[in-house]
């Protein structure tokens, strides 16, 4: 090809990611002043909102314990720490202990050290 030819191009597909992976949340109550929010999915800025939602609400009642279990979690974003910053803030102001489960995920456990916030939050 010299520089007096036409350009010649055919596009090609590129391959576009599927839907999210969907967050699935589930609350459950061991007994009357514990709550536990398990969390299934990708949690980054379209997902976290949700968690927020339901941990927040748990920490503005009469609880003494949250528990956040991310054993499941496949994506941590930013979005998803912040969510976990603001839960922690909040529950300190409250007296609430409030508790994130990692259950050896490392994804989730990768998250928290990178961040430094593994050395702040509460796990069990």
């Amino acid at each position: 090809m010299t520089a007096l030819e036409p350009f010649s191009w055919t596009p090609t597909a590129i391959p576009m990611p599927g839907p999210p992976a969907p967050l699935r949340l589930t609350l459950t109550r061991p007994d009357r002043h514990t709550a536990v929010v398990a969390v299934a999915g990708e949690l980054d800025a379209s997902t976290a909102p949700r968690l927020s939602e339901m941990v927040l609400a748990r920490l503005r009642g009469t609880l003494r314990a949250v528990v956040v279990d991310l054993s499941e979690v496949d994506f941590l974003a930013a979005a998803g720490i912040s969510v976990l910053v603001r839960a922690n803030l909040l529950a300190r102001h409250r007296g609430i202990d409030l508790r994130i489960v990692t259950g050896g995920n490392r994804c989730v456990a990768r998250a928290l050290e990178i961040t430094g916030l593994a050395e702040h939050l509460p796990q069990l």
